[in-house]
């Protein structure tokens, strides 16, 4: 004879929920009810119950207030399960949370709580061209360095002075070691690098500053060359 196989669930009993019939010793309710609607239901009504008969006193709205919002807690924890758990059950994980990691500081690695500090980070303001990312060769056309500036300046300086001083009969090369040692050429460069980044001089920059220190390294080329005499 076939017996046909009978699939037995025994989860059920084990997660039914908590039962109360019996409150004190002496005292059975007629009906079996929830342990969690029980104390929702009793806590909620006792604190806003006392809480509106200080307020108001004994009337029919003040029942009728204290009896409306424990059936509404009720309802909202049975009904409710935000995350797939009790509402009393997320409220403490929820609770815990804020404590632990908004609060407290404390950030979760390698399954251990490790304290860490926000820094504040503040942006300087900059315009969208700044922003906009250039290509390498059109970043350079616009730009000009420390270097590439000193060699048109000396390009422009030192050409004058042999002419200036043609009468001396002196060899050119002098005159360009007199521009690479010359105090203000150096001076120029040190006040380049800190003025701009890494010593990269908009275009737009250029003539000014090549008026500026052409003038100032011509005179005090001048004036060595006066003293060498």
């Amino acid at each position: 004879m076939n017996k046909e196989k009978q699939i037995l669930d025994y989860r059920e009993p084990f997660n039914a929920p908590y039962m109360i019939r019996e409150i004190a010793k002496n005292v059975h309710l007629p009906f079996v009810v929830y342990a969690q609607d029980f104390t929702v239901a009793t806590v909620s009504f006792a604190i806003v119950f006392s809480s509106l008969l200080m307020l108001f006193g004994m009337n029919q709205l003040v029942v009728m207030i204290s009896l409306a919002i424990p059936y509404g807690l009720v309802q909202l924890f049975n009904r409710v399960e935000p995350d797939g758990k009790r509402a009393d059950i997320f409220l403490k994980d929820y609770f815990l949370y804020l404590l632990t990691f908004v609060f407290g500081h404390k950030s979760l690695y390698h399954e251990q709580l490790h304290s860490f500090k926000q820094e504040k980070v503040i942006y300087d303001r900059c315009t969208v061209e700044q922003l906009s990312i250039k290509k390498e060769g059109e970043a350079k056309m616009n730009t000009l360095d420390v270097d590439q500036l000193k060699q048109e300046i000396k390009d422009s300086v030192v050409p004058e002075l042999i002419h200036e001083f043609e009468s001396l009969k002196a060899k050119e090369e002098g005159f360009y070691e007199l521009f690479e040692t010359d105090d203000e050429v150096l001076l120029m460069k040190k006040t380049l690098f800190r003025q701009f980044t890494e010593g990269v001089i908009p275009i737009s920059e250029v003539p000014k500053l090549k008026e500026h220190y052409q003038s100032l390294i011509k005179q005090s080329i001048r004036k060595r060359i006066t003293r060498l005499l």
